[in-house]
């Protein structure tokens, strides 16, 4: 029994002196490693210095990138009703080339839409929305080798495609373009052609255009960058020239609206200002153009009689910019344009006009 114990004791005594020579083995390599570590911290790469507050962060937790449509100028836009988006085509950029790009607005964001097909670059178009059809169409321009056009493509939300249509109007920029929901059919006026200013009046249905022969709007300006809407309440559409004179077209021929309320009064010329019609207040808006100075006034033209407005606010004064109204939410959007007294000249900024402020969105 006294051997078992001694030989036990012994064992036990052996496994502590075994233990004992490990943790010291241990214990020496972590005071290895701590003295390692100490050295390299003296080192530039483990510098305790504190960053620099320019450093860029980390791509992990960069803000998000947002889109938006390069700065631009002789662009158009139209309201896709459907899919409750805003609808941007083309204009020109900053260095002067033009652009086929195609943007969507919901109300929150821009977005990109990249088609397997598009129109040539261009300036210049008309583009309106078939509420019919759910189509946004456009007609014309002038095209990168400064060619006028006149011809058709339409786009559903996914793809653009051309149109063959019948017996076309002339070539021509500038034109004023409106869908007549009541007719199912689109209105085209004026512009500039081969030979000149144009005053004609056409209607495109069912696939084929038809001139309407009737007289013109009596101008001194002629029809040079006309603006249209079509006044949904009073079942006219309204053209405004650039002398200011405002006219009505019924379907069966246009009136001359004489008043000294209109904008800039009577025998001001204003220059490519833009339109658009809140069919819920029943209103056509007018904002900025070019008299003299551009100009960020903002005008309502309301049964037949023109107001001028006067927001606490107003976005910069402009002229070639795109204007169109947002049913869904009950709001004009403003997008881009040109002001020779802002540096670089062409804007990129989106504003809404709820019928008494605007808002930069």
């Amino acid at each position: 029994m006294m051997d078992y114990e001694i030989i036990r004791n012994s064992q036990f005594t052996f496994i502590v002196k075994k233990t004992r020579i490990i943790f010291s083995i241990c214990r020496f390599i972590l005071l290895i490693l701590c003295l390692q570590l100490c050295i390299s911290c003296q080192s530039p790469a483990f510098s305790t210095t504190p960053l620099p507050l320019t450093q860029p962060p980390s791509p992990l937790y960069s803000e998000e990138v947002i889109e938006v449509p390069l700065a631009r100028a002789l662009h158009v836009m139209s309201y896709d009703r459907n899919r409750q988006v805003v609808v941007l085509f083309g204009g020109i950029n900053e260095t002067g080339n033009k652009l086929n790009d195609t943007w969507e607005y919901d109300g929150n964001s821009w977005k990109r839409i990249e088609t397997p097909t598009a129109p040539p670059r261009r300036i210049g178009h008309a583009m309106v929305y078939d509420t019919d059809r759910n189509v946004t169409i456009l007609f014309g321009g002038t095209t990168d080798d400064d060619e006028y056009t006149n011809d058709m493509w339409e786009y559903d939300g996914k793809n653009w495609k051309q149109i063959d249509a019948l017996s076309k109007p002339s070539a021509r920029y500038n034109a004023a373009m409106i869908y007549d929901p009541e007719k199912q059919s689109m209105i085209l006026f004026g512009g500039d052609g081969y030979g000149g200013q144009l005053w004609d009046t056409w209607e495109f249905n069912e696939g084929e255009w038809k001139e309407i022969n009737i007289p013109p709007p009596l101008s001194g300006a002629g029809a040079t960058y006309p603006q249209m809407v079509y006044d949904a309440q009073r079942a006219v559409t309204v053209l405004q020239t650039t002398f200011s004179e405002t006219f009505e077209y019924d379907g069966e021929s246009w009136q001359n609206i004489f008043q000294f309320g209109n904008p800039q009064g009577v025998q001001g010329i204003i220059i490519v200002p833009r339109l658009a019609y809140n069919t819920i207040q029943g209103k056509t808006i007018l904002f900025g153009g070019e008299q003299i100075d551009n100009r960020n006034d903002t005008w309502v033209y309301e049964n037949s009689i023109w107001s001028k407005v006067t927001p606490e606010k107003s976005p910069p004064a402009r002229t070639s910019h795109a204007m169109v109204y947002d049913e869904s939410r009950d709001v004009v959007v403003l997008f881009g344009g040109s002001n020779l007294e802002i540096k670089g000249d062409l804007l990129n900024d989106t504003w809404e006009f709820d019928g008494a402020i605007w808002i930069q969105r």
